[in-house]
């Protein structure tokens, strides 16, 4: 599977995809590596644009939201001028996806984006050799190709199960629905009424991974465009010493205040309990500088 060749910007891309033959002991065990990713999944969480996927578990989304099933389609439509027949296709390749269908139930469909080129042979400071008919010989003039022991996710029915959220987010380019969810969000706070200069918050958060995550996550909660939210914010902020304008039960957003609203809109900040301090969640509990903002 690799992108198309006319994309102008490399974060909006279709994909094309190729059918790859191949034997049949080698599919039975790449068969075996997509039902190790799914035994290995003992715990299932639904699907955040914040946060890792924790070990053992596997982040569940809506298949549509993910954009996959058009991939499917596309799988679905491939036929023979699709079948790889020159090495130069696998060169190309951005992932692949490994289709099973079981004797008995759905198809599962597992993708891996790839990370290096698969030819083995390639990787500087190696010398591969191959034991073949009864004799080592230099695998430099055989054509090796390297599949890992890993899926990303995989995708059943419905659904998508997110096994390593980089490498889903970054193979279906989910940039694009994290900028959707960002322009929501900001869509309804101009709609809300309870924000001035919004632009400015618009700006901060049109490009940086990070904010756009956190954006798309401020629009999942739907909190931060409820009037009582906004005024135990500014009772909270005030108490505080949180440095956040307030005007006449608005909040007055300016590019120094951007950071310090959005970790609040997503309960980035704490409050420990025992000694009142404040602490900051981003990974890690750090202790949080009241003049942030």
């Amino acid at each position: 599977m690799d992108p198309g060749e006319d994309m102008e910007d490399p974060r909006f891309f279709e994909f094309r995809v190729r059918q790859l033959n191949m034997e049949g002991d080698l599919s039975i065990r790449l068969a075996k590596v997509v039902d190790r990713a799914i035994q290995g999944a003992k715990k299932l969480e639904p699907y955040a644009f914040e946060g890792a996927v924790e070990n053992r578990t596997a982040m569940v989304e809506s298949l549509k939201a993910t954009g996959f099933s058009s991939i499917q389609d596309l799988i679905a439509a491939a036929g023979p001028k699709d079948v790889v027949t020159e090495e130069k296709h696998l060169h190309l390749a951005y992932g692949y996806v490994l289709h099973a269908q079981p004797a008995s139930g759905p198809s599962v469909y597992a993708f891996r984006r790839l990370q290096r080129s698969w030819k083995v042979n390639t990787v500087s400071g190696v010398i591969n050799a191959l034991f073949k008919k009864k004799i080592l010989i230099d695998a430099s003039d055989e054509k090796i190709f390297r599949f890992e022991s890993k899926i990303d996710f995989y995708a059943v029915e419905d659904y998508a199960f997110i096994l390593n959220k980089t490498g889903f987010e970054s193979a279906l380019n989910f940039r694009v629905g994290m900028q959707r969810k960002r322009t929501e969000l900001i869509v309804a706070i101009k709609a809300s009424g309870l924000y001035e200069n919004i632009e400015a918050l618009d700006a901060f958060s049109q490009t940086h991974v990070r904010w756009l995550k956190k954006l798309a996550s401020a629009n999942d909660a739907g909190k931060c465009t409820k009037p009582d939210w906004i005024k135990q914010l500014e009772i909270t902020c005030k108490s505080r010493g949180l440095n956040l304008e307030f005007k006449d039960g608005r909040i007055i957003i300016s590019p120094d205040s951007c950071e310090l609203l959005v970790k609040l809109m997503n309960d980035d900040i704490v409050e420990s309990i025992i000694d009142k301090e404040l602490f900051e969640i981003n990974g890690a509990k750090t202790k949080f500088s009241a003049s942030l903002g």
